[in-house]
């Protein structure tokens, strides 16, 4: 097990490599866990303890990209692939990017259900 700093998701601090392969903060803000590590559950248990924290961002997070899949879903009537479901965790993150891949991969068909999404949260994106 490697203990690492600066790296806790909610307070920053050192966090052992097993909590953070389950995504969950260190034993500090959260001493104890039961049942799956999903970012909702692992928010609510935070919050109980009163030390939700930096960990509110990767809860917004999946959020976003909870409802970007499920506009997917209805927009396309399938789900979304790998490198799209890749694509979308960047994209909900806010940080510009660029998307490089081969002819018949998804880029466009992404690249309008997410413009679509954006909007629908007063956002924009620029296709070049």
């Amino acid at each position: 097990m490697a203990i690492y700093q600066h790296v806790c998701p909610n307070c920053g601090d050192l966090i052992d490599s097993e909590r953070l392969a389950l995504g969950l903060p260190c034993r500090r803000c959260l001493p104890t866990y039961e049942g799956p590590p999903d970012p909702v559950s692992v928010a609510r248990a935070l919050e109980r303890l009163g030390n939700l924290r930096g960990y509110r961002h990767v809860l917004e997070m999946h959020v976003q990209y909870q409802e970007l899949d499920s506009m997917f879903r209805r927009a396309v009537g399938f789900p979304m692939w790998g490198a799209q479901r890749f694509w979308a965790r960047r994209a909900v993150r806010g940080k510009s990017f660029s998307i490089v891949a081969p002819t018949g991969s998804g880029k466009t068909t992404f690249g309008i259900v997410f413009s679509l999404y954006r909007a629908s949260k007063g956002g924009r994106v620029l296709f070049i």
